[in-house]
């Protein structure tokens, strides 16, 4: 070979002077030494090397890992393969974060104290002592040279919440840890930190790696400081405690042609290449890891068990990767076998179930399967959520509730056909391209048409446990049972302890109702008609409160029809009304104030003079609180037969100027029948009319002064003197002539 030295990372191996070592495999071959230690003490060049570094790692990858140790790109992909078992120090590599919600940064302390090499003349045939070596074929190289001293890595970490940046964390989590080589030097730097930048450390934790016997290891950004400050004095006097950190290795058949030798050394682009596929691994295996830890997959054990077994598979296949490495790399370097044979496992990795696009699509079509189910039942988090198939039968079967309402997820069971196939390639022994399922395909997540279906659910669902959560005889709870038939999610009614719908359609709210009349003590309204998800006609309970008050009285009557009449209500006082089906949310509310007073009463009519007519009635019986009437309205309209003249249909309207209960007619038709109605004026609003009274007029005209002696009895022939009938009429037609004498009333239309 060319250059026949070879530079070696110790990577915490026990390396010695004269030591043999397998450059095909990476490893170290113990009890096995072509000189005796004899010979070793006596061709032995021993040199100081002090130096003294340290390092800031923002990376935890394994390229920038191996970098701090300088592996080369050989022995890094032995250390991919799992040839290189790596202590102390060099454990850190094998440490990786656990979250992607954790910030690190390492500090690395490296020094040396050391150098030893077998001088030149040590390096011959004929010094050799044990020549056999040659012709057993297990090492290819020699340790000639070891540099000696220690290294650690002090790992920090911090969890990082949803509100703060990563990258800015990382950052501040640098400068403060740039502080703790300083420490020797200037003493207590936590002195010169702000208070912020103390309280920030507190939440750091901290993993120690190093090449150091220490009592305790640091925990925390204090302890490392202590301890970064005395690891010069745990190396011991004159470097005594120091350990091999880096060997130069001597090709045996330059010793020997016999000797076995490194034939090839893998090319960097295939170490790269397989580097790439572990990281990709790693990376997924973090990921899972956060997702199991997430509040939904313990909500939803079925979308935690296949995340669980998609890392195992993840983390199978790792491990099988690397075993093909780690028996193809020594058969390559020894020459038995062609870079090929290592191209052709990659290649058949990247055509698996396990290359980096189906790896990431799975993970992403997942974390959205996380996020439909999250954002749904943030919206339920009141509600019960049902875990297992047994807590669902208790639920059901709870005898004190008759009807149970669940919103059930219906697709999270749903067999993957993508892990289907990650298993068969993991049973295989072939390298045949396995077919993987299309993108789309199963995922009922990336459906717009389900999505919709899934929201329009959701609202009944939440508006119908708002409208029926009071209820002690129904239950409302969320699960998860597979329905291929409905897919997403459905809405299941169970009814004393049985299924009964897999796709329950709870009424949707009503309409507001319209008022088609009121009285002083009654509305009525027309309720909109209303179907349930089987298309038939449901019952209504109407509710009303005073406008003023808070607590709804309901109905005691089932409306079936599309009209409602609410009575006992107050006189000129202003209601909401509302009303629901069975178990829907209620409708808007509609207000509605009350007429003022009732209708007045007793009306009666009577000819006097001429065709004049006297009308009288009572005031109304029920009068709103704080209500005055003013006057009063009369209508009245000639008749035929009991049938409106065509002429006269409207009605002619005279007001009264007070609220006396009397008025006369005039001008009326001989030979004619009138209709009349009285209403209360109270203000800007009138009582509803009272009943109709009617009348006909004589063919001839009456006097006002002849007619009170009509059914009058003559008392003596020698004075006119009469006895008059005493009844209310005849007392009404006094008064209302006396009326009309002083009082003369406006006739308006």
């Amino acid at each position: 070979m060319a250059n026949v030295n070879t530079e070696l990372a110790c990577l915490g191996r026990p390396f010695q002077l004269g030591m043999l070592y397998d450059c095909r495999s990476d490893s170290l071959i113990p009890a096995v030494t072509l000189w005796d230690l004899e010979t070793l003490k006596n061709n032995l060049d021993v040199r100081p090397q002090p130096n003294t570094e340290f390092n800031i790692i923002a990376s935890d990858d394994i390229e920038d890992k191996a970098n701090s140790l300088n592996v080369t790109a050989a022995l890094k992909g032995s250390f991919l393969g799992g040839l290189v078992q790596v202590e102390g120090s060099a454990k850190f590599m094998n440490d990786r974060k656990k979250s992607e919600h954790q910030a690190r940064v390492t500090l690395q302390y490296s020094t040396t104290t050391t150098f030893e090499q077998l001088t030149m003349t040590h390096l011959g045939r004929q010094n050799v002592s044990y020549p056999y070596v040659f012709d057993q074929g297990t090492a290819t190289h020699v340790v000639t040279a070891v540099l000696y001293g220690a290294q650690a890595f002090f790992l920090f970490d911090r969890e990082v919440s949803s509100s703060e940046s990563l990258q800015d964390i990382q950052g501040s989590m640098e400068v403060s840890i740039k502080i703790i080589p300083k420490v020797a030097i200037e003493g207590d730097a936590s002195l010169k930190m702000k208070e912020e930048e103390k309280e920030n450390t507190q939440k750091f934790s901290c993993t120690f790696y190093g090449d150091f016997a220490l009592p305790n290891n640091p925990t925390t950004f204090e302890d490392a400081m202590n301890v970064y400050s005395t690891l010069p004095q745990l190396l011991g006097q004159d470097g005594k405690q120091a350990v091999p950190v880096k060997v130069w290795l001597y090709p045996l058949n330059q010793l020997d042609s016999k000797a076995a030798q490194l034939v090839r050394d893998i090319s960097i682009n295939l170490v790269n290449r397989a580097q790439a596929v572990l990281e990709q691994i790693n990376d997924v295996e973090t990921k899972c890891s956060d997702m199991m830890k997430d509040q939904v997959s313990d909500q939803c054990p079925e979308i935690k068990r296949k995340i669980k077994k998609f890392r195992a598979m993840c983390v199978e296949y790792k491990q099988e990767f690397q075993k093909a490495l780690a028996r193809v790399l020594p058969s390559i370097r020894g020459g038995g076998e062609e870079e090929g044979k290592l191209v052709d496992i990659l290649k058949n990795m990247e055509e698996s179930p396990f290359r980096s696009q189906s790896l990431t699509q799975w993970l992403d079509n997942k974390n959205r399967e996380m996020s439909v189910v999250r954002s749904y039942l943030s919206q339920m988090n009141d509600i019960k959520l049902v875990k297992s198939r047994s807590e669902l039968d208790m639920e059901i079967l709870d005898m004190n509730i008759e009807y149970v309402i669940c919103f059930m997820f219906t697709s999270l069971h749903q067999e993957d056909l993508y892990l289907l196939e990650m298993a068969k390639h993991l049973r295989s022994e072939t390298t045949e391209n396995t077919q993987l399922p299309t993108s789309d395909q199963n995922q009922w997540i990336h459906s717009v048409t389900v999505s919709r279906e899934m929201r329009k659910r959701a609202r009944l669902f939440l508006r119908f446990h708002k409208a029926n959560k009071a209820d002690k005889n129904t239950k409302f709870i969320v699960a998860s049972e597979p329905d291929e038939e409905h897919v997403g999610a459905s809405i299941y009614l169970y009814e004393g302890g049985d299924l009964v719908n897999r796709c329950f359609k709870p009424p949707a709210q009503p309409q507001a109702p319209s008022v088609c009349g009121k009285t002083h003590d009654s509305v009525k309204l027309r309720l909109q008609a209303l179907e349930t998800g089987s298309g038939e006609s449901i019952q209504f309970w109407v509710e009303y409160r005073s406008s003023q008050g808070e607590e709804w009285t309901t109905s005691n009557t089932e409306v079936e029809s599309d009209f409602c009449t609410i009575t006992g209500l107050s006189p000129y006082q202003e209601y909401d009304f509302q009303y629901r089906a069975a178990c829907s949310p209620p409708s808007d509310t509609v207000s509605v104030m009350t007429l003022p007073t009732s209708a007045p009463e007793k009306v009666s009519m009577c000819q006097v003079e001429g065709f004049d007519v006297d009308v009288s009635w009572d005031r109304p019986a029920q009068i709103g609180h704080g209500v005055t009437i003013d006057q009063y309205k009369l209508e009245y309209r000639e008749t035929i037969s009991g049938i409106s003249s065509p002429e006269t249909n409207t009605w002619e309207k005279i007001k009264t100027k007070d609220n006396e209960v009397l008025y006369m007619l005039k001008g009326l038709k001989p030979s004619t029948t009138y209709t009349l109605r009285v209403s209360a004026v109270c203000g800007q609003v009138e009582s509803a009319p009272s009943h109709l009274a009617s009348i006909t007029t004589d063919k001839e005209p009456k006097s006002r002064a002849r007619k009170p002696l009509t059914g009058s009895t003559l008392l003596t022939s020698s004075h006119a003197i009469y006895k008059l009938p005493l009844h209310t009429q005849t007392w009404q037609e006094w008064r209302a002539y006396k009326i009309q004498l002083w009082k003369p009333l406006t006739h308006t239309k």
